[in-house]
Formats: structure tokens, sequence, C-alpha cells
């Protein structure tokens, strides 16, 4: 089985930078960073990777493209998960305050 040919620097790039952001968007979960800048980071990503799969357009790594493209989708739907529990657990959530309003009245 050949391998293909390394990807030209401007491609690796391009990876490097769907990596950093994989690692910012790591680095703002742990310090609990807003909602708005979590989903801001994950646009980031998904652009990079669009340019990466346009700049790959090509046979060569397309196993590479769809596992990296795999590998964002699947931490996508784990930041949603985390993102909604982290809005339901904040405080002065609305389920926390109809919550506290049922269990004052009774």
């Amino acid at each position: 089985m050949s391998r293909p040919a390394p990807l030209p620097a401007a491609g690796r790039l391009l990876a490097q930078g769907v990596t950093a952001s994989t690692f910012q968007l790591v680095r703002g979960m742990r310090d609990q960073r807003d909602r708005a800048t979590i989903r801001s980071l994950m646009a980031e990503r998904r652009r990079l990777l669009t340019e990466l799969a346009r700049y790959m357009n090509t046979g060569r790594h397309v196993g590479s493209l769809a596992a990296l493209s795999a590998a964002v989708a699947e931490s996508d739907r784990t930041l949603e998960v985390l993102l909604g529990q982290m809005s339901a657990a904040a405080p002065g959530a609305r389920g926390s305050e109809c919550t506290r309003a049922s269990t004052q009245s009774s």
C-alpha cells in the first residue's frame, strides 16, 4: 500500500488550526467560558475544517479528512450536551427558578 504524499505546508497549518481550536475549546469548557464564546470557537473550528476539506480536495487524503471530520462532529455533539448541562445548572436558570417557586409555594 502506497502512502499518500505529505500535505504541503498550508494544508498542515490548516490541520494544526483545527487541532489548536480543539484545545481552545477544551480550555474554554474547563474555565467555564460563556456559551457564546464556546459556540464561536466551535464555528471557527468548523470553518477551518471546511477550508481544509477544500484544500484537500483530492483522493489522496480522503481517509484522514474523514477521520478528522468525524472527530470534530463527535466533539461538537459532546460540547452541545455539556453546554446544555451548563445552562441547566447555572444559577438563575429558568428551570431552577421554576423549581424554587414551586418549592416555596408548597
